[in-house]
């Protein structure tokens, strides 16, 4: 069942490098209900519900530290990166597995000595990701990056369309995407997303969501929350015009 659900189109960056990943169409039944799942020699936690479902893992080489879905939108890849977000060789975990339980920590691929605890919180609804830092310097800032799969992302007022020049970067902010999932970091820091192209490259994502970690913290969370879409105005006339006839 683990093997199954681990084939979901979200899922499949998981110890996959961005250049070698091709995304494959597989016909999986929509989720029964909640369920979970742990492998230890993989430092593996997969939640499943109909609504977001998330997994993360403590092995890797310059791999995802995790993957998550709600609703339509997928967050293929997020993990700690250094600039320039294009050289895929600068994000990513790195921890070779040894066959022993993995359990909290994991180092940061582009910068080894850096290492990362991870613990995570799952509701039907919300997932929390609290993350705590070792190694940190100002001299080489450190940035947590997510490679998301929507259509549109809104920070305020602002609209974001994939494969444009249009971008934000700037104070933190909630982020939006399809009116159906919410990022948004615990602590204020500096933001920058940027639309992509959607080919096979970063996952075939459609932006790029970058978080500066804060050196004087040493620690961040992030909360992702899935809304239920907005009721197509056509439908909610529809719906009106029927109440009326009645």
């Amino acid at each position: 069942m683990l093997e199954r659900l681990l084939q979901r189109r979200a899922f499949q960056s998981l110890w996959c490098k961005e250049e070698a990943y091709e995304e494959r169409a597989v016909d999986l039944p929509p989720s029964p209900g909640t369920q979970f799942f742990q492998l230890p020699e993989r430092g593996l936690t997969l939640h499943v519900s109909p609504h977001l479902s998330a997994v993360t893992t403590l092995a890797g080489d310059h791999t995802t530290l995790g993957a998550l879905q709600g609703g339509e939108v997928e967050i293929r890849a997020f993990g700690p990166g250094l600039p320039p977000f294009s050289d895929s060789q600068g994000f990513g975990i790195y921890r070779p597995i040894d066959g022993d339980p993995m359990e909290l920590w994991t180092a940061c691929a582009a910068l080894p000595e850096i290492w990362m605890e991870v613990h995570s919180e799952w509701s039907e609804t919300c997932y929390q990701l609290d993350l705590r830092f070792l190694g940190l310097t100002s001299h080489k800032p450190l940035f947590f990056v997510f490679y998301v799969k929507a259509e549109e992302a809104v920070v305020g007022s602002r609209s974001f369309k994939p494969q444009t020049l249009h971008r934000y970067h700037g104070a933190s902010q909630p982020l939006h995407f399809d009116q159906q999932l919410v990022l948004e970091a615990s602590l204020p820091t500096s933001m920058e997303l940027i639309p992509l192209a959607g080919d096979k490259s970063f996952w075939s994502s459609t932006f790029l969501a970058s978080f500066e970690i804060p050196v004087c913290e040493g620690k961040i969370s992030f909360r992702i929350r899935y809304q239920p879409p907005l009721q197509p105005r056509g439908n909610v006339a529809a719906r009106d015009m029927a109440v009326a006839r009645s």
